[in-house]
């Protein structure tokens, strides 16, 4: 599901699935993603959406989890 929220003529919030995004070639000048990337199947297909996105001189902005704390939270017998 796609929601779109206009801030003001010239700002206006995107919030999709990666799957569902739909975004004309060139058109974006900023995305950003927290702690979300890592559950996508396909990161190098995401990239390439991305990029095509982007117009010249857009900037991604992404965070990961690090695996060493994905890796510690699911096992709880380690000593820490």
């Amino acid at each position: 599901m796609q929601k779109s929220v206009i801030i003001h003529e010239c700002l206006t919030f995107e919030q999709a699935t990666f799957e569902d995004m739909t975004v004309q070639n060139g058109t974006i000048e900023f995305v950003s993603s927290s702690l979300a990337f890592h559950y996508i199947a396909d990161f190098l297909l995401l990239i390439k959406k991305i990029n095509k996105a982007l117009c010249e001189g857009g900037i991604l902005l992404f965070f990961l989890e690090h695996p060493i704390g994905t890796y510690y939270f699911g096992n709880w017998n380690l000593p820490l």
